[in-house]
């Protein structure tokens, strides 16, 4: 008669693991509920909001020159570009994984007047207006991990000198 109380008792087991858990799951789910803004999906976000990585700074260590006559200032976060001729620069695709984030951003600041023309995914965008030192809205550059391209013609001035764009934060 023992072995048959034995029995029993160890087959009570996985019935109180599975009360533990379904208990904790109803505690959850109540303090959820109740605690944290409840169905109001405002809230949800902006409590989520904090916790999505922020996006990395576009630097030019992130560039590969690809044609045309340009240099790059490291030290400087900095570009020069010969007046005249388009200057291609990738950017090159990362992993989602890596701590950097998902996205990468730059904002553009000309010494001289640039043309512009962005790539990505295969999307060419050319603005209508030149980017010219001193703009009311700044030129900002945006690409995700599977990178781009992005070209810049110095345009011609009375000085011919060479543009200077640097990729501020």
């Amino acid at each position: 008669m023992s072995s048959v109380v034995g029995a029993v008792s160890e087959n009570r087991k996985p019935l109180v693991v599975l009360g533990v858990v379904v208990l904790a799951a109803v505690l959850l789910f109540v303090l959820g509920a109740t605690r944290a803004g409840g169905g109001d999906v405002a809230a949800w976000r902006q409590r989520l909001s904090g916790h999505a990585p922020a996006p990395a700074r576009l630097v030019v260590t992130d560039l590969v020159h690809s044609s045309g006559p340009c240099t790059t200032v490291p030290a400087d976060q900095a570009l020069t570009v010969a007046p005249g001729a388009p200057c291609v620069l990738e950017v090159a695709t990362h992993s989602p994984l890596t701590l950097r984030g998902l996205t990468r951003r730059a904002t553009l600041v000309v010494s001289s007047p640039v043309q512009l023309v962005v790539v990505v995914a295969g999307h060419e965008i050319r603005p209508a207006d030149p980017v010219s030192p001193g703009d009311s809205s700044p030129t900002r550059l945006t690409f995700g991990t599977d990178g781009g391209s992005f070209e810049l013609t110095c345009l011609p001035t009375p000085t011919a000198l060479p543009c200077r764009v640097l990729l501020a934060p």
